[in-house]
């Protein structure tokens, strides 16, 4: 199955490059406002290239191995043109997240393997809808740092992957090893343009499909019996942790919290004065023993999940607590 990551990749590379040679990012320009840490106008259409490569290969070889994914290819298709008309018209809060409430309630929903609960009620089916709709705003608000969000997103399906791959060769167990390859090449050859300084961003097309089928890959590899549900929240734990956090703290001091900030971890590390390959190289280090902790966890026999994650957050909030002390010290920028 290698070549579905190499055929991802070299074509998201090529377009994303023939789309810049063309200058497509004057329709697309991400200017700099409060959120911002770049400061030069910069084309974002990036995550709308990236995704529309991604459900185009995986329609053409994943269907044909289960034709039953496909509302997972539908409602992603959904959130990538309502994300590329955002990147490009500015669409409001309230628009977006009503679209992608309904995309995850009518995939949730109409997956034939009983992707809810048994006789879930409301509430059960709410809870899972708005998980899902939660997973594609974190990786939303988490992509304001050049490489991060795409670096999440490889390493999280890459270990999506990993497990995957050692299962017995199931439809559904092929299909979603066929399509994280599919995601990992496309997002490889999109941080090709998106290191740092990176010359595209990912846009809302990119960062909130990813974290849509973050999400749905997670969920479904669970009722699957292919993981533990503590596995999809130990791969994207760095983004998991960093927006579940400032959202709290943010409701807590009173905010605003639909508007535009800068009070995310990593923008706190680098409005102190770090170097933001620094802070990136920090954060892979970060996803990767996350990584790490996922697959080893995975492969034992562990009494509690709830254990397990209960021991990472308070271990979590006590490490960030004592960073952003640190950071508060060395910076001019941030009033708590």
């Amino acid at each position: 199955m290698a070549h579905l990551f190499l055929l991802a990749f070299v074509v998201t590379a090529l377009l994303i490059f023939l789309g810049l040679k063309l200058n497509l990012g004057r329709w697309f320009l991400d200017v700099p406002n409060q959120r911002s840490l770049h400061s030069q106008p910069t084309p974002r259409f990036g995550g709308s290239i990236l995704m529309m490569v991604t459900l185009i290969i995986a329609m053409l070889y994943v269907l044909p191995i289960q034709s039953a994914s496909l509302i997972i290819f539908l409602s992603a298709l959904c959130l990538v043109i309502l994300g590329t008309l955002d990147d490009r018209y500015s669409l409001p809060a309230s628009t977006r997240l009503i679209i992608q409430l309904i995309s995850a309630m009518i995939c949730l929903t109409q997956l034939p393997l009983n992707a809810l609960p048994p006789g879930s009620s409301l509430i059960g089916t709410l809870l899972l809808v708005i998980i899902t709709a939660w997973s594609a705003n974190l990786f939303n608000f988490m992509d304001g740092l050049d490489g991060l969000a795409g670096s999440m997103a490889a390493i999280g399906f890459t270990g999506y992957a990993l497990l995957l791959v050692q299962l017995p060769p199931t439809p559904w167990a092929q299909a979603l090893l066929m399509l994280c390859l599919i995601i990992i090449g496309s997002t490889a050859g999109f941080l090709l343009f998106n290191r740092p300084q990176a010359t595209i961003f990912m846009g809302d097309a990119g960062s909130i499909t990813l974290g849509f089928l973050a999400a749905i890959v997670g969920i479904l590899g669970y009722k699957l019996n292919f993981w533990s549900w503590r596995t999809p929240c130990l791969l994207f734990w760095p983004f998991i942790f960093d927006s579940s956090y400032t959202l709290i703290k943010r409701i807590a001091r009173g905010e605003k919290i639909w508007q535009a900030h800068r009070q995310h971890v990593f923008q706190r590390m680098i409005l102190a004065g770090l170097d933001k390959r620094l802070v990136l190289g920090l954060h892979l280090i970060y996803m990767l023993l996350c990584l790490g902790l996922a697959l080893y966890l995975e492969s034992q026999v562990i009494l509690s999940d709830f254990l397990i994650m209960g021991i990472l957050v308070i271990v979590s909030i006590t490490l960030c607590n004592s960073l952003l002390k640190k950071l508060n010290a060395a910076s001019k920028n941030y009033v708590a």
